[in-house]
């Protein structure tokens, strides 16, 4: 018997045992994997006790372990006392659901979150028909920060009755700014973890784990969040082939390719809700003006990140006011700047890569876009400032709505919201800087040459 104290050294214990890396550990707990390195390797000693209970959840820890777990995440183990007993001999993984009670792998869900009763009814709606033969999916698309992963999560947690076999989420990462989109592969060897499917008998091929997954699966009552997807092709090996299963796919594309599901498009927030969202991270600002509450939220264009965000900063500022925040975020030049988190990600970062995504001809309208002095237009007045036809302007402007970088009001009307022209001014700005700095070097390099020559 190996007698284990610290508390990184019992979570490294089970996380082998569970046959985890420390980032699926971190998908699954949604506790990050900077933590979980620091606490197995002591760099920090102990972690919240909801963290703790988060780990022990995504290991699905029997009552013993998981209480040694507790034990050890409030400091109460000391050298001598004698709380858990590793058993001896090479660490092997487990199945990790054969404890009592359902796989249960779906992240915490916002507690502030607010609103979105039409969305969640539409979702519930489809969940009840999860035993009517068909296969049931739901994509839920919609711009960058615009709560797509919240309401998934959150409709998640209130059907987990319904799917007594589990609830499983994977980040298919077809957004991020810091990683590449993560193969089918990747996911369906990740799905086999999370049901504790034998290894042995995981095909070689993505389409022969594709075939295990579906058997793997059938006759079962699952929900399953497929959250962030790059495309419909990343998608498509990693859905349950019976009834009874619910898969929910967020993404900021549309995946119109994805054949049988039923599209929700999640738009920014009602004003009540944005407000109400921006008062429940603040704590309620008190004897703010409700007028500078409404022009926050609006200069937030009610996108949940950016709201959140704002929200934030006001609350950890204690001798900031509500005015002084919406003074602020009305200087256009900076309300990006203002709406980041403190590790410089934020609305700028988020919205940069659906921009990065588009192509090169894309690309050159929206940063058009960004400088002229309308707020609406269409396709004539699109061509004609971009100097291309009608129809191209249409057909880009288009791809440019199904990527929710603009907004369209109507066919042939379009408008691109506040925080998106703001990204499109600060494209400008940066890219005149570099051409008046490439220029300030040519002049440089041929006055030199002109000295230099006799």
């Amino acid at each position: 018997m190996t007698l284990v104290f610290r508390f990184g050294d019992l979570l490294r214990e089970f996380r082998l045992r569970a046959g985890l890396t420390q980032a699926e550990l971190a998908q699954l707990s949604g506790v990050s994997a900077r933590t979980v390195s620091m606490l197995e390797t002591g760099k920090r000693n102990t972690p919240r006790v909801a963290s703790a209970r988060l780990l022990a959840d995504a290991m699905s820890l029997q009552a013993d372990e998981r209480g040694a777990l507790l034990v050890a995440s409030r400091g109460n183990c000391r050298p001598g006392e004698e709380f858990y007993h590793a058993p001896a001999g090479p660490v092997t993984p487990k199945a990790r659901n054969t404890g009592p009670g359902p796989l249960h792998c779906l992240p915490y869900g916002v507690p502030d979150f607010v609103g979105r009763e039409s969305e969640l009814r539409h979702l519930f709606r489809l969940a009840s028909g999860s035993s009517s033969g068909s296969v049931l999916i739901s994509t839920i698309h919609g711009m960058a920060g615009v709560g797509k992963t919240a309401l998934a999560l959150h409709a998640g947690h209130a059907l987990a009755a319904d799917f007594p076999d589990g609830l499983l989420f994977y980040d298919l990462r077809g957004f991020r700014p810091d990683a590449r989109p993560r193969s089918s592969e990747e996911a369906l060897n990740a799905l086999f973890r999370m049901i504790g499917f034998p290894p042995e008998r995981i095909p070689a091929t993505v389409d022969g784990k594709a075939a295990a997954w579906r058997g793997a699966v059938a006759g079962k009552r699952m929900l399953l969040v497929l959250d962030d997807a790059a495309d419909a092709e990343q998608v498509r090996p990693l859905l349950p082939g019976t009834a009874g299963n619910l898969t929910i796919v967020t993404s900021r594309r549309r995946l119109s390719a994805l054949d049988g599901a039923t599209p929700l498009s999640l738009d920014v927030l009602p004003l009540s809700d944005a407000i109400d969202l921006f008062n429940r991270i603040t704590g309620g600002v008190p004897g703010p003006r409700i007028g500078s509450l409404v022009e926050i939220t609006e200069l937030c264009d009610r996108l949940p990140l950016a709201v959140r965000i704002a929200a934030a900063r006001l609350a950890h500022r204690p001798h900031w006011t509500v005015e002084h925040l919406a003074k602020q975020l009305r200087r256009s030049n900076c309300r990006l700047a203002e709406l980041t988190w403190d590790d410089g990600q934020g609305v700028a970062t988020a919205l940069s890569v659906s921009y990065r995504r588009l192509g090169a001809d894309h690309r050159r309208l929206f940063r058009t876009l960004g400088i002229q002095p309308f707020v609406e237009f269409d396709t004539q007045t699109v061509a004609r400032v971009a100097d291309i036809s009608p129809e191209w302007a249409e057909a880009l402007l288009e791809v440019m709505v199904d990527e929710h970088v603009v907004l369209q009001l109507a066919p042939g009307r379009y408008r691109l919201r506040g925080l998106m022209r703001a990204l499109a001014e600060t494209l400008v700005r940066e890219s005149d800087l570099l051409r008046r700095t490439d220029n300030t070097r040519r002049r440089h390099r041929q006055s030199l040459r002109e000295a230099l020559t006799p």
